[in-house]
């Protein structure tokens, strides 16, 4: 059978050809850092016993892992962390594609987030994604999968897809 290649080359990820730049807990790269309790939030590890390494990565700390300076520990993280724990036996790697909770009532008009907001916190995930190496990315919501990829998807219109 024969095929057609869709690309010339496979396609990469903005995050794959940006900088590279370790955590900045006095980051003043945009203006979320002067909002936000906790600045720069850093990757939550959890090991795990098979081999393989799974990395989440949300759009942005809320108002609990702001104060609590980890990702997912609201109400919602907690869920998300059971169901994960239920169903994935090895490591995962919790991450934000911000790293800074954006003041209340940002997203009211569909722009949560800035241009400039997304470029100086790609280079912290594009950090986090060379130390861990995961083996499988689940990018949960459209400003994530911006930061990650260079491209904002519909994520319900892009399930099972």
């Amino acid at each position: 059978m024969r095929s057609l290649p869709l690309y010339d080359k496979p396609p990469t990820a903005a995050v794959e050809t940006c900088e590279k730049r370790e955590l900045d807990h006095d980051c003043t790269r945009c203006a979320l850092s002067n909002t936000a309790h906790s600045v720069c939030i850093p990757d939550e590890l959890v090991e795990g016993k098979g081999s393989e390494t799974l990395m989440l990565v949300g759009e942005s700390p809320g108002y609990l892992e702001d104060r609590k300076g980890r990702p997912f520990v609201g109400d919602s993280g907690a869920y998300l962390r059971s169901l994960v724990r239920q169903h994935w036996a090895g490591s995962v790697v919790y991450s934000n594609a911000l790293r800074c909770h954006p003041p209340r009532n940002r997203g009211e008009k569909g722009n949560k987030f800035k241009p400039k907001e997304i470029a100086a916190c790609r280079p912290f995930l594009a950090q986090a994604l060379h130390e861990t190496q995961p083996n499988r990315v689940v990018l949960l919501g459209g400003w994530s999968a911006l930061t990650f990829l260079g491209r904002k998807i519909p994520p319900l219109s892009a399930r099972k897809g």
